[in-house]
């Protein structure tokens, strides 16, 4: 290891593939600087991640010792080399960083996760983002939401979005994964992702010969939702948990359309997978969900149950909207190469 060694903390590969943790593979993977990724022994099959990323393997576990102890010391102890890392949380006492802060979730909405992680970030993000080089965030509004709450000036952070790992125009064939039609949510099941509102908008439709596809899962981090449970027991809404890509790829083939009514987003991941699909969008009318998708997706109010119930009653993915685009110029490769300049810079 030598000063002029990039690393990538790798503690996302000791953890199941959620959004920030698609995000961060994505990147690495599609780096073009010579980097290595700096992980515990605990990290998952790499038949999961796939990152084709020299690994210097570090400790038995990856978690909030590792990273906060166990790296930064071995960092210093080799030079301490550059360290990028890409999943919001960095380790505090080392200073040759740069920091992908997704979102401020926790501060515009403490109540949707648990007490203690919410202590520890509003305790711990400033602290790292006023002790990292430069700040990476994955839209506009995020960099608008960090810079002013934080006082950061705009030049310190930088916009390296998300993008789509999918491809409707691919010749990789599309299998039906379910007989009946269907909606489709993406998404962990915490309060922030609002599945209740549609939950309840898709039950007082009244349909009966078409389903509700929910696929993500629950997670520590967040507030637990108990009035999710009843839903889980109706016919018509099919709860997936974990799937592989190449499921996902395939629900969104197939789906009358994504339904996605966060109450919060950095960015919004699974729209922009959807849109590349050609899977029909209805979604929130947030800022973040209006920069990814455009006028590609029809937009709903969540303080009105009646309008979303009524929109599926109503929609069919032959609904026609003016197509942007806009999401032709974001690939994962573009992103990471925004990246690579940032590397470079540092």
């Amino acid at each position: 290891m030598t000063q002029n060694t990039v690393y990538v903390n790798g503690k996302f590969l000791s953890q199941k593939m959620s959004g920030v943790q698609r995000y961060a593979s994505e990147i690495c993977r599609n780096l073009s600087a010579d980097v290595r990724v700096i992980c515990a022994a605990d990290q998952q099959d790499d038949t999961v991640y796939q990152l084709k990323k020299p690994l210097d393997i570090v400790g038995k576990a990856a978690g909030v010792v590792w990273e906060q102890i166990s790296l930064p010391l071995h960092l210093k102890s080799n030079a301490s080399p550059l360290l990028i890392s890409l999943c919001n949380v960095a380790p505090l006492l080392y200073t040759n960083k740069i920091t992908c802060l997704h979102d401020i979730a926790f501060e515009r909405h403490p109540e949707f996760f648990s007490k203690k992680f919410v202590l520890y970030y509003r305790w711990l993000i400033p602290k790292v983002l006023n002790t990292s080089k430069h700040i990476i965030t994955v839209s506009e509004f995020s960099k608008k939401e960090i810079a002013s709450f934080y006082g950061i000036s705009n030049e310190k952070i930088t916009v390296v979005p998300n993008a789509s790992a999918f491809n409707a125009s691919t010749a990789e064939p599309v299998v039906k994964v379910h007989t009946k039609p269907y909606f489709l949510f993406v998404g962990s099941l915490d309060p922030r992702k609002n599945l209740l509102f549609l939950l309840k908008a898709f039950t007082s439709s009244g349909l009966k010969d078409v389903d509700l596809v929910i696929v993500g899962a629950s997670h520590a981090s967040f507030a637990v939702n108990p009035e999710l449970e009843q839903y889980r027991s109706l016919n018509n809404i099919i709860f997936t948990g974990y799937i592989s890509d190449s499921e996902l790829r395939n629900y969104y083939a197939g789906a009358l359309a994504l339904i996605n009514p966060s109450l919060y987003e950095g960015f919004g991941l699974p729209v922009a997978e959807a849109l590349s699909m050609n899977c029909p969008v209805l979604a929130s009318d947030i800022e973040a969900f209006r920069e990814v998708g455009g006028t590609d997706v029809v937009y709903f109010n969540t303080s009105d149950v009646a309008e979303l119930s009524g929109l599926i009653k109503s929609f069919n993915g032959y609904t026609q909207t003016v197509k942007t685009n806009q999401l032709k110029s974001s690939t994962w490769k573009s992103s990471a190469e925004i990246v690579d300049r940032i590397i470079k810079q540092y």
